[in-house]
């Protein structure tokens, strides 16, 4: 069973608004004007969508023999035919060897116990042989903002008057990122090519 062998953390984005009321500002007014003030606030949509990540670890379960059944048939029919060929090659190499030894005086059973103490060839691998691919989509942030509307109506026109429009800012004070973290341990084939390998008591 394969454990989990990668640690995600995923940072979302982080935001700070700033904003300012509309102002009027009067100058040299005599006397406290009066006006009709209609208003409309300003308005500030967001729409944010987090970064997203892809892992496709096909390759590394592939290694340690769970495959889909297309490539377990493949690696079957693959298996199989390497095994004609090297049993047709045995028994061509063991007539030659028959054919040969009966002019030089060897009998059979000298043929078989030679093929009988012939050692196999180790192989040394370590498991998982294929990494994780990653792929991951951005993070989205879209703003839409929308102006205020302020509308007056002065009953003293002949006052100074000046404006100041609301403000609204946005500042990106974290930006979103993943941060990806490997917890996993070697696997080590046999055990005890581990460095940290315990002999089990008897």
């Amino acid at each position: 069973m394969v454990g989990q062998l990668l640690k995600i953390t995923s940072i979302p984005i982080k935001l700070e608004y700033n904003s300012e009321p509309a102002k009027f500002e009067t100058r040299n007014k005599p006397l406290l004007p009066f006006a009709q003030v209609q208003t409309t606030p300003p308005e500030q949509k967001i729409y944010t969508e987090n970064t997203t990540v892809n892992i496709d670890t096909y390759q590394a379960r592939k290694s340690l023999g769970y495959m889909s059944v297309f490539d377990s048939e493949k690696m079957a029919a693959q298996r199989g035919k390497q095994q004609v060929l090297e049993a047709t090659a045995d028994a061509a190499r063991e007539g030659w060897q028959l054919s040969k030894g009966f002019k030089d005086g060897v009998t059979i059973a000298q043929v078989i116990g030679q093929k009988m103490l012939q050692q196999p060839d180790m192989v040394m691998r370590f498991l998982p042989q294929g990494g994780a691919e990653l792929s991951w989509n951005p993070a989205v942030c879209d703003l839409n903002h929308k102006m205020g509307d302020v509308n007056y109506q002065w009953e003293r026109p002949y006052v100074e008057m000046q404006y100041v429009p609301s403000k609204f800012s946005i500042e990106v004070v974290q930006r979103p990122s993943v941060e990806i973290e490997y917890v996993g341990d070697p696997m080590y084939v046999p055990p005890s090519s581990n460095p940290n390998y315990e002999a089990p008591l008897q």
